[in-house]
């Protein structure tokens, strides 16, 4: 009440700002969603606990299941044996000096060998703990086949521009 009468007290809080914020970041990872889908590298994202946290497309399409059925699970229960070692030593490197690494290596896939240029890079909390690791798989296969068919002089070798 004021003075003795019936009052209602109204708080007005202009949240334009906050909305027009949230739109903007709503947007920007939309379209960097939209880019790593249209990338046919192998892209994830890998959490300190090895849980898959992202993987795109492409990634999907190489371990034969629906992205749905590949987030959530322990990234070593994807990889196992030689390739899933070399692959937590990688990721541990980054988890542990912070620092983006990259490597090359073969993967079985589908019972044949491909090689991959592999680039990790950490991602860090606000406090500059290393949280996630992001990836980027590029299959280098046919460069290699080149590179082992020059050194053995198996022929010419055609390179597409």
């Amino acid at each position: 009440t004021i003075d003795g009468k019936p009052a209602v007290l109204v708080a007005i809080n202009d949240i334009t700002g906050r909305y027009r914020a949230l739109q903007a970041l709503k947007e920007s990872e939309e379209r960097y969603r939209n880019l790593a889908e249209a990338s046919q590298d192998i892209i994830f994202l890998i959490s300190r606990d090895d849980l898959v946290e992202y993987v795109n497309s492409s990634a999907a399409a190489m371990l034969g299941l629906p992205a749905d059925q590949v987030v959530g699970k322990k990234r070593s229960s994807l990889f196992t044996g030689e390739t899933g070692e070399r692959q937590a030593q990688g990721l541990r490197r980054v988890f542990e000096t912070g620092k983006t690494g990259r490597s090359e290596g073969p993967m079985e896939i589908f019972r044949t060998i491909h090689w991959y240029d592999h680039y990790l890079m950490p991602i860090m909390d606000a406090h500059g703990t290393v949280t996630s690791v992001l990836g980027v798989s590029r299959d280098i296969t046919e460069r290699k086949k080149a590179e082992a068919a020059r050194r053995t002089g198996g022929g010419q070798v055609k390179i597409n521009r």
